[in-house]
């Protein structure tokens, strides 16, 4: 993966080492990042060891997570290094029998505070939080929710209620001066905000609120209650374009996917974001920040806004909002910051911090006084959003007045695409009864309906977890967890009815005899199916099956001479080597290269061999790039066999991504682990959400 110079930041090649699972365990660029990361059996994240090399005498940093047996919920998160005296962070998370967060307990003060911070949340029956607030021990009970027992690092405890439509119906702050804020609504637009007041009722309130037709937020008060008004421009694709406050205003650019590009604010600040690496210019000053992850986790960003450059570790909650930074130097300066569940800040700006996120991980915009979470804008003083959620979820009847965050739980949801609320860190089904993870309760008992388009989305899933037949080999890796843009399927086939002609007109082996189809269970030589919500990456290679024919001799890497005729027979499929050599093809291995995958986008090469001779080789690069309208696939080298690129997404109509004829029938053209290395990109396309865009 790489990363170009910018803002004053050298470029930069980061590679993802991967364990025998396939499982990212370690991160390297200019300087190393992750020295290891060791995994449950079930593959979620235990420990990450942060550290610019290996050696002795550097100080690391230690990152460790503990989960519940069964329901695989984080039960306690704690961070340590070689520098201070015990935890630098330590949260311990208490669940109720439905899976509300009950407390967020961080036994661990540090930078400055001399307390723990201990969080208590209370609900209603819809699951809306009520009450959060800090008590000077970790002890939520209902009596010492009290003014005089609030205490901890940053003190804060606010009361909600809601309407019947699931708004915020009134904020009472309990901490300092007691003050209610009531939430008023319009009759003929019942679920946009219209406005706020300290009063006991919202008669007679002016509107501090306005809308346009699809309900974006067109003028709001800079804060809740403020009298200074600020205007907001919208594009044609719903999306934040200007904001301005008297003369002053800030600008919204994005790119063809909808995806933030740049932000202009009045302070003359440009902000370039190009991936891991934002550019920051300013009339008199230039600087840069990039982020590292791995396994879908922020581990790391490297800034060089104060002249020098500075690497920091970083590590947060269940959510991805950072709450801590240990500098990767030996002094390990440690700052700590604290939100509210709805993402408010609870202490004074944090010193030394690295970047510009805050809640989520995502942009805070100090300017405007909102937060850019993927597709929306968010109002972390209000709780809600300024626009309406573009997925509606019939099923999630919280979420459908379409402004409010994360169903009123913010504690045990999150809501990180901006369209609807996920649960636990790394955005897991929230319902008991999902069996097919498409974030709706099957409680019919059937495990195969989610009440999809077609349901081609419960296919794919079925044929990436079916396994193979028997004879098939099967590899499987993780590219870490990422936003769900559905199971992406890339998948090679013989259209003819025969393969492998060692004598031209005389084929060895079965095609699949078929023509390119959106069926995910249909015949292949290989198949790859990347679920980009998980991560999780499974390769398949088929068995093959010999010609019927009068009996002969043939050679098998599996078996040596072999006497086959008569009825067709099945020959096993080779073994899979994850990232070895392409002449690993030489000796009957089926080899694929993950290079520097990510959760964004699959880089790989794939070297495939028939099972009789290593000759007919499948030698493919391939870069597969996701994001959420887009789907761009690029196939370089040889042209052998077919490919059919597919993506199947829940509650979305299965969608052809790319199909390619194979060159040759016989694949002789790519000689075994050479095509890529004798014969640089004999073909090269390139294909945009079934388009082909490039060498067509």
């Amino acid at each position: 993966m790489g990363a170009p110079a910018a803002g004053g930041l050298p470029s930069e090649i980061v590679q993802v080492h991967y364990n025998d699972f396939g499982l990212p365990k370690a991160l390297s660029g200019t300087t190393a990042y992750v020295q290891n990361v060791s995994y449950s059996p079930l593959g979620d994240v235990e420990q990450l060891t942060l550290a610019r090399s290996g050696a002795e005498g550097v100080r690391k940093t230690f990152i460790g997570n503990t989960y519940e047996e069964g329901t695989r919920r984080l039960l306690r998160s704690t961070v340590n290094d070689q520098t201070h005296t015990g935890m630098l962070q330590d949260l311990t998370y208490m669940y109720d029998q439905a899976g509300n967060v009950l407390s967020i307990f961080d036994a661990a003060p540090q930078s400055g505070f001399t307390q723990a911070d201990n969080q208590c949340f209370s609900y209603d029956g819809q699951r809306r939080v009520t009450d959060a607030w800090t008590p000077k021990a970790a002890d939520c009970s209902t009596a010492g929710r009290t003014t005089a027992n609030l205490g901890g690092a940053a003190p804060y405890w606010n009361s909600y209620t809601y309407t019947a439509s699931g708004q915020r119906a009134t904020e009472k702050t309990n901490t300092g001066t007691a003050q209610t804020r009531t939430y008023c609504y319009d009759k003929t637009r019942p679920h946009a905000l219209a406005a706020t007041t300290t009063g006991a009722t919202c008669t007679g309130v002016t509107p501090q609120y306005a809308y346009d037709a699809n309900g974006n937020t067109t003028t709001r008060a800079e804060t809740p209650g403020s009298a200074i008004a600020q205007a907001l421009a919208w594009g044609a694709e719903g999306k934040l374009a200007q904001v301005t406050e008297g003369a002053i205003a800030t600008d919204y650019i994005y790119d063809a996917d909808g995806q933030l590009l740049i932000r202009r604010n009045p302070a003359g600040e440009t902000i370039l974001y190009t991936g891991s690496t934002e550019v920051h210019l300013k009339a008199a000053h230039k600087w840069a920040t990039r982020s590292y992850r791995i396994s879908g986790i922020k581990i790391a960003v490297l800034t060089n806004e104060s002249s020098t450059t500075k690497l920091s570790y970083v590590a947060g909650d269940a959510h991805g909002t950072s709450s801590l930074a240990v500098s990767a130097d030996d002094t390990q300066t440690v700052s700590k910051r604290y939100t509210t569940p709805f993402g408010a800040r609870r202490e004074p700006v944090a010193a030394n911090w690295p970047d510009d996120k805050r809640f989520l991980d995502m942009p805070e915009d100090t300017s405007t006084g909102l937060t850019h979470i993927s597709a929306r804008e968010y109002d972390a003083a209000l709780g809600q959003f300024i626009s309406v959620d573009p997925l509606l979820s019939l099923d999630l009847h919280q979420s459908l007045n379409g402004y409010s965050y994360a169903n009123n739980n913010p504690a045990t949801y999150s809501d990180p695409t901006g369209q609807r609320e996920t649960c636990g860190a790394y955005g897991n089904s929230c319902y008991e009864q999902d069996y097919n993870n498409d974030g709706t309760d099957n409680n019919d008992g059937d495990r195969n309906t989610t009440g999809d388009d077609d349901g081609s989305y419960d296919r794919a899933n079925n044929s990436m977890h079916g396994g193979t037949e028997r004879g098939g080999q099967s590899a499987r890796w993780n590219v870490g967890k990422g936003p769900d843009r559905g199971i992406i399927m890339i998948r090679y086939y013989i259209h003819t009815y025969g393969a492998m002609e060692i004598i031209p007109g005389h084929p060895s082996l079965l095609g699949d005899n078929r023509g390119p189809t959106l069926d995910p269970s249909a015949a292949y030589r290989m198949v790859l199916f990347w679920d980009t919500a998980t991560g999780e990456v499974i390769f398949n290679v088929a068995p093959s099956h010999t010609m019927p024919s009068s009996r002969e001799t043939i050679v098998s890497h599996q078996t040596g001479s072999k006497t086959v005729g008569g009825p067709s027979e099945m020959v096993p499929a080779n073994p899979i080597l994850l990232n070895h050599s392409a002449f690993r093809t030489l000796t009957g291995k089926n080899v694929v290269q993950t290079n520097d995958s990510d959760s964004d986008a699959l880089n790989m090469s794939v070297h495939g061999v028939q099972p009789l001779l290593s000759v007919g080789a499948v030698d493919n690069r391939l870069a597969v790039e996701a994001s959420e309208k887009s789907v761009r696939v690029s196939r370089s080298d040889n042209a052998y066999p077919d490919m059919e690129v597919v993506q199947y997404r829940k509650n979305h109509s299965v969608r052809w991504i790319a199909h390619d004829s194979m060159a040759h029938t016989s694949g002789y053209d790519a000689p075994d682990g050479l095509g890529g290395v004798l014969f640089k990109e004999l073909d090269h396309r390139t294909w945009v959400n079934g388009a082909c865009v490039k060498s067509c």
